[in-house]
């Protein structure tokens, strides 16, 4: 063989791991137009790069996801603090209407004072009493939970500085030591 028949076996060959190169680039989200002179130019490691690299469709798909499971929290947060507040609705006025139907006034009788006023949204400093949600690992999202059971599960170990934590004041999902709940860390 001549020297330009090994030339053109090299370019084929460069060609080949370029085109093989844009293959791969292209089912995994990246450009390829810069693959193939990756490839055409690094041959066999540009190759094991365009490999070796995170698939950028899958952690799009992944974050696609987690976006609806926080949207689906939201909303089932959302629903669960209107289902809330109208059984305490509907419990307070069926014992007004009791008390009304007997002559006495419960809310006093035990005690002479009116309930305590409920409890605030965020406490002083500034952490929200409730609608936690956590992923333990393996696991899939708990929750809501009041910032006293958050605080028993720090208590407990059953949560750590690691676990996934998510308040719909949040962003998104966090470390619980990124989170305000890194109080309760030890």
């Amino acid at each position: 063989m001549g020297e330009a028949s090994v030339l053109l076996v090299q370019l084929g060959f460069m060609v080949l791991i370029g085109a093989i190169c844009t293959a791969i680039a292209s089912n995994r989200g990246r450009s390829p137009v810069g693959w193939f002179f990756i490839g055409l130019v690094g041959g066999c490691i540009g190759l094991i790069l365009v490999l070796v690299l995170p698939d950028l469709k899958k952690e799009a798909e992944t974050k696609k996801r987690e976006k609806r499971l926080r949207g689906k929290l939201q909303e089932e947060l959302t629903q669960e603090r209107m289902k809330n507040q109208a059984f305490r609705g509907h419990a307070s006025n069926r014992l007004d209407a009791h008390d009304g139907h007997l002559g006495v006034d419960t809310r006093t009788a035990a005690g002479g004072t009116l309930p305590p006023p409920p409890v605030p949204d965020e406490l002083e400093e500034g952490i929200p009493t409730a609608g936690w949600h956590i992923v333990l690992p393996g696991l899939e999202a708990e929750g809501p939970f009041s910032l006293d059971e958050m605080r028993d599960r720090f208590a407990t170990e059953e949560v750590s500085e690691k676990t996934l934590v998510w308040h719909e004041s949040l962003d998104d999902w966090v470390s619980a030591a990124s989170s305000p709940l890194h109080i309760f860390l030890s």
